[in-house]
């Protein structure tokens, strides 16, 4: 078994197997995050890249993992120590995604999406396995922060420079993440010397701050792994969507820091306040695209045989064939 794959679960349900876990060589198992997103015609281009308004995350989450060359490149120039923080922050950054991602497919769904029948409440607990398998997410984030304050296998990003143009240029976007992960840094490493009683009350000062930093590296490292999946494709209205999609993302990352950027004079009062409108922008312009986008995940058909997937689902629970029904006693 490959290094790479740190914890794989299968569960099956009425014949159908899930696959459950996380392969930096092996590609995202995401069927089940996408059970309900997935009722539409395929798309145009074919580029092997979803989302829509409501589940734009998983994309982020997928891409990454699918960059396997960059990402264990990147892992290997800082040698052991800097996979173990890659991994570390990969696996506890796209578990989350994952649990946030089918609790709102749950949401959207009403009541139907508590029906087991449906496919989707009866997935929660085996993510939030994911979250505990093989090192429980905080435990693994919190060894990831102290490594990077020390310096073990994690070099900060070079502070960028100065840039102007529209706050929605691409380049302007990856420096303000870059921005903020640096801010994380720096504010971590100074409670580092506040006056403490002990070992542990100088962490304690610490630790919250490093997780922090934790989740600025993952949103930047997953950010750039989807913007260069989006540059390798050749068409350039595919591209378009995706950078879109792109900009979305970053702009909804940064929303609860956008008060530290101003403070520290990398936004415009006018950038902050414009932050929310373009963002509903952003959502119109994808609106027309939200299916084909979901359809480029290619779940396969079999995984979204639910009543809620068809077109008149109340009837479908009373389908004798239909593959949700119990089967025979015994």
């Amino acid at each position: 078994m490959s290094p790479w794959i740190w914890w794989r679960a299968e569960r099956k349900s009425n014949g159908v197997t899930f696959e459950i876990g996380l392969s930096l060589e092996g590609g995202f198992p995401a069927g089940w995050i996408h059970l309900i997103a997935r009722r539409c015609s395929q798309s145009a281009s074919g580029e092997p890249f979803s989302t829509d308004r409501r589940h734009r995350r998983a994309t982020w989450a997928r891409c990454w993992i699918r960059n396997t060359r960059s990402i264990r490149a990147a892992g290997a120039e800082a040698g052991p120590a800097g996979e173990e923080v890659l991994v570390a922050a990969a696996k506890g950054w796209i578990t989350w995604q994952a649990r946030d991602i089918v609790t709102e497919c749950r949401e959207r769904c009403g009541a139907q999406g508590l029906l087991s029948a449906n496919r989707i409440v009866d997935l929660i607990t085996p993510i939030e396995s994911t979250i505990t398998a093989e090192g429980d997410n905080l435990v693994i984030w919190t060894k990831a922060a102290a490594d990077m304050l020390t310096g073990r296998g994690y070099a900060p990003p070079a502070a960028p420079a100065a840039r102007s143009g529209p706050r929605t240029d691409r380049a302007l976007l990856l420096d303000l993440l870059v921005r903020h992960e640096l801010h994380c840094l720096h504010h971590a490493r100074g409670r580092l010397n506040l006056p403490s009683t002990d070992p542990m009350d100088r962490w304690n000062h610490v630790v919250n701050p490093a997780l922090v930093l934790v989740d600025a590296y993952a949103t930047r490292r997953a950010a750039q792994a989807f913007l260069a999946a989006a540059d390798s494709i050749a068409d350039d209205a595919t591209r378009q969507v995706l950078e879109r999609l792109f900009r979305l993302f970053v702009l909804q990352r940064l929303a609860p820091h956008t008060g530290q950027l101003l403070a520290d004079g990398h936004l415009t009062a006018g950038a902050v306040r414009d932050l929310a409108p373009a963002v509903d922008r952003l959502g119109a312009a994808l609106a027309p695209h939200g299916l084909a986008l979901v359809s480029a995940f290619a779940v396969p058909d079999v995984l979204l045989q639910a009543p809620i997937a068809t077109e008149d689902y109340t009837a479908a629970y009373d389908d004798p064939a239909g593959p949700w029904q119990p089967g025979p006693a015994g």
